[in-house]
C-alpha cells in the first residue's frame, strides 16, 4: 500500500520527528511498525514504529483503505486522547526497526535510500490455530493475527512477548465458544503459497 500524508501528518511529522517524512513513509510501506489498535470503524489502523534519531517511539494513525496518514503522535498524547502502548509493543518495535538494517546499524535519513545499505526487511505472518475439544475432536480454525519477527520464526516458540500476545487473543476466541476447548496446533504463513512453520502449541494451553 502507498502511503501519503495529509497536510496535518506532514506537520506534525516536520514538527516532532528529526525522521523526514520519506524515511516515515518507508517505515510503514515496508512494514517495520507494530500494529497497536483498530478503530471502530475499522477502517484507521494505529501502528507503532521507533524513530531512532528520537530514541523513541510514535503512532501513525492510518487510513489502511488508502494508505492516507490522518496524523502521527508522540505516545504521552496518544495515551491521553486515545489509550496507552504498551511497554512491551515498544520494544518490539525497536527491534523490529534496529534488525531492518545490517550497514549502518541504523540509518534512516535521507541520504541512506542513495547509498548501498543492505536492507533485510522482518517478515509479517500470519498466525492461525486449530481448536479442539476436550476429547481431541476438531472445533474450527481461528485467526489469530499478525505477528512481525526477523529471522527464524521458530524463535517465536521462546518468544515471551509473543506467547502472551496469542494467549489474550486466543482467550476471546475461546470465550466465544458453548464448550471448552484448546488450541491443538498453531502455524505461521506468510501467505496462502508461503510454506507453514509449526509452533509448539503446548505452551499455550491455558
Amino acid at each position: 500500500m502507498e502511503t501519503t500524508f495529509s497536510n496535518h501528518a506532514l506537520s506534525r511529522v516536520e514538527q516532532r520527528l528529526n525522521l523526514s517524512p520519506r524515511a516515515v513513509e518507508e517505515l510503514l510501506e515496508r512494514d517495520l511498525f507494530v500494529p497497536v489498535g483498530l478503530e471502530s470503524n475499522h477502517k484507521l489502523e494505529h501502528r507503532l514504529f521507533y524513530s531512532a534519531p528520537d530514541k523513541q517511539c510514535f503512532v501513525a494513525i492510518q487510513d489502511i483503505r488508502h494508505g492516507l496518514v490522518i496524523t502521527v503522535l508522540p505516545l504521552d498524547y496518544h495515551a491521553n486522547i486515545c489509550w496507552q502502548v504498551s511497554t512491551d509493543a515498544q520494544k518490539l518495535a525497536m527491534k523490529i526497526v534496529a534488525g531492518s538494517y545490517s550497514v549502518p546499524k541504523f540509518c534512516m535519513n535521507d541520504d541512506c535510500y542513495e547509498s548501498d545499505v543492505e536492507q533485510v526487511g522482518p517478515v509479517k505472518y500470519q498466525v492461525t490455530g486449530s481448536l479442539a475439544d476436550k476429547y481431541g475432536n476438531y472445533i474450527k480454525v481461528v485467526s489469530l493475527g499478525r505477528w512481525i519477527c526477523s529471522g527464524d520464526p521458530a524463535v517465536l516458540n521462546n518468544d515471551a512477548v509473543f506467547r502472551e500476545e496469542v494467549m489474550e487473543r486466543l482467550q476471546i476466541k475461546l470465550s466465544a465458544l458453548p464448550e471448552a476447548a484448546y488450541l491443538s496446533y498453531l502455524t505461521l504463513r506468510q501467505g496462502k503459497a508461503s510454506d507453514i512453520v509449526m509452533l509448539d502449541a503446548s505452551k499455550y494451553m491455558c
